[in-house]
């Protein structure tokens, strides 16, 4: 499933102090009012922030302002806008540490780790939740200690750490016991059940997301209930995926109910959409469709799916969550490909693909922020410490004194990286020529037997098929004799057929003499007789290029096609050649039935096809899973 994923929940609560004279008062009202609103009505929420940020800006108080920027991260991490969030988070925690208020920071750290647990950096999440810990231990702040224990055994699991991942959710039983508490209670639970699910114990998975759906049934948390149906949809989708349709519709059921523009409503929506294109996608899947009100119709189910996703769509833009945005583009590039609606396709694609750059662009700019807020923090610092002229006068002197070495440093590493990359470059450039001489070597073997089969062998067979033709005339058989007779001119017949056609693979005719697009919309044709359909699409001007490119892009799609066909089993193979200033661009995708990227053999076809791939110093992507098809991407340079 090329975009299919379900998020886990955050839930943390902000325990803030009032004021800077005691770590310990009540929770604000208006913090538990910002923690329901941010995962379930995220524009009230951002109304609160607003108004809460424009208060703290008022009163010119450094720790209200902490603590603004502190919720406001935690709404930008509730509508997955994660990097956005890690700034926001950073720019709070430097004026927190000023006050030293040991629940505000707890929640800071906590939420901070939460963002880089989402964005996959787990070292740095790792950190920032034991740093939290440091913090809410000591003030026993149980709902802070309770979530990082349960995130940091999330983050175990998924490093295949399972010894740690079941350790930290049995320090939570055994050193800080749950008290009169059930939704921490039922996120205990989720939490085992997210450890088996792990550890491919799905059955245990399944009693604890079923103890934890009662526990939040019980206590009237339908929200919670909702999100750990949606889960334990999940341990089902490798068996029952009648099942799994069902526990996702029943929540979306809930969440439409109490928060339909939600996040996770959100994130279940597009789940839903991803496993509904599953069933018109697989017809064995399809025979199996068992859910009320579902008809099993592949047209029917696509416009149910695109319903899915578009509805899910509408709600990601209205609450600027590009990276839901990005995924769901992701899955109607996918949905659209299946209905054979190329151009909308291609359209959604587009948008997955800019906002994917957006996204990375804003990874960056947080980086470069965070670098100059440093900066900014270390030059206040050091205003501080040396206040006397000597104390500037040898401070100048020492960062005069470091930048002077620092320039020789970078001098010398330049010039000994300059010379580490000539190096590099007459290596490639020896590889390169290698390759080449190899690649035409083979070329030139190739058409010299393509010749000699063509024009020697053929020859000859075909001189024999006239003599036996015309022995046939003269001779008195009998009808048993004439029928083998027959036979076995067939058997001559198609023995020439398939010479022609091994001649013909070692040395394409139609590419001497009508050129890389012609030839290639020969060969396409020629896989219809194997009950495949490969349809191919040219864009862009085509390059006039040596006859030794055009063989060994011929190649290239030829070992992806039969690859496509012969070990995918495919039924459906798109080709597209797209031309660019300096670059010539191969996409192939089919719909067979996949393989694991991480196991792939490195048979002679793709030894082959790399060598191929590296006469023009390009690059090649394959991107495949079982039962999902494959999709290479390659990029040559001409």
């Amino acid at each position: 499933m090329e975009y299919f994923r379900i998020k886990s929940i955050v839930v943390l609560c902000f325990w803030i102090t009032q004021n800077c004279t005691s770590q310990h008062n009540a929770i604000p009202h208006f913090f538990d009012e910002i923690e329901v609103l941010s995962s379930r009505y995220p524009d009230s929420a951002w109304s609160k922030v607003l108004h809460y940020s424009a208060k703290a800006h008022l009163q010119k108080s450094q720790q209200t302002i902490g603590e603004a920027y502190c919720i406001k991260g935690m709404v930008q991490s509730d509508q997955s806008m994660y990097y956005e969030a890690i700034l926001t988070l950073d720019t709070a925690l430097q004026i927190n540490k000023t006050y030293n208020n040991k629940a505000l920071l707890a929640t800071n750290y906590a939420e901070l780790a939460s963002c880089y647990q989402n964005i996959g950096d787990f070292g740095a999440a790792i950190k920032h939740f034991n740093t939290s810990l440091a913090f809410a231990t000591p003030i026993n702040n149980a709902k802070i200690i309770h979530f990082c224990y349960r995130s940091l055994s999330k983050i175990s699991c998924i490093q295949q750490n399972y010894n740690k991942g079941i350790e930290y959710l049995e320090i939570i039983e055994n050193k800080f016991p749950i008290q009169n508490n059930k939704k921490e209670e039922g996120l205990l639970l989720h939490a085992y059940g997210d450890y088996y699910i792990h550890t491919d114990k799905t059955t245990k998975a399944f009693e604890y997301y079923t103890q934890a759906i009662e526990v939040f049934k019980e206590a009237n948390i339908p929200y919670s209930q909702a999100w750990t149906q949606a889960q334990m949809a999940i341990t089902f989708a490798a068996t029952d995926l009648n099942k799994t349709l069902a526990l996702m519709l029943n929540s979306q059921s809930i969440y439409d109910t109490i928060a339909p523009k939600s996040i996770f409503s959100i994130n279940n929506l597009q789940n839903i959409g991803e496993v509904i294109r599953m069933f018109a996608t697989d017809d064995s899947l399809l025979k199996t469709l068992n859910i009320p009100g579902f008809i099993k119709d592949k047209q029917w189910l696509y416009d149910e799916s695109e319903k899915y996703f578009k509805k899910s769509l509408a709600f990601a833009k209205a609450q600027h969550a590009k990276n839901d945005v990005m995924t769901i583009s992701g899955n109607l590039t996918n949905l659209y490909s299946n209905k054979g609606d190329y151009k909308s396709a291609f359209e959604y694609y587009n948008v997955y693909h800019n906002l994917s750059d957006s996204i990375f662009s804003q990874k960056n700019k947080n980086t470069i922020a965070k670098l100059e807020s440093e900066k900014k923090l270390q030059s206040l610092e050091s205003a501080n410490k040396h206040k006397s002229w000597l104390n500037y006068f040898l401070l100048s002197l020492s960062i005069l004194l470091l930048s002077l070495g620092y320039l020789l440093y970078k001098n010398f590493k330049h010039k000994q990286e300059h010379q580490q990359h000539l190096i590099k470059e007459l290596q490639k450039e020896k590889q390169l020529n290698a390759v080449d001489a190899l690649l035409q070597g083979q070329m030139e073997e190739r058409s010299r037997i393509a010749k000699d089969l063509h024009d020697g062998l053929g020859g000859m067979l075909n001189g024999i098929k006239y003599s036996i033709n015309h022995m046939k005339d003269s001779l008195v058989m009998t009808e048993e004799d004439g029928i083998s007779f027959a036979k076995s001119l067939d058997q001559l017949d198609n023995t020439i057929t398939e010479l022609r056609r091994i001649a013909h693979n070692l040395m394409p005719e139609s590419l001497v003499k009508y050129g890389l697009h012609n030839a290639i919309i020969d060969y396409c044709t020629l896989q219809k007789k194997d009950d495949a359909e490969v349809l191919f699409q040219n864009m862009g001007d085509e390059k006039i290029l040596s006859n030794t490119q055009n063989l060994h892009i011929y190649r290239i799609v030829q070992e992806l096609i039969n690859n496509a066909i012969n070990h995918g089993q495919s039924k459906r193979v798109i080709v597209q050649i797209t031309y660019a200033t300096d670059k010539l661009l191969i996409d192939v995708d089919d719909d067979g039935k996949g393989f694991d990227t991480s196991a792939q053999s490195q048979g002679m076809g793709m030894i082959s096809l790399k060598q191929r791939v590296a006469y023009f110093n390009g690059q090649m992507e394959v991107t495949s899973a079982p039962s999902n098809g494959t999709s290479v991407n390659i990029e040559l340079t001409i």
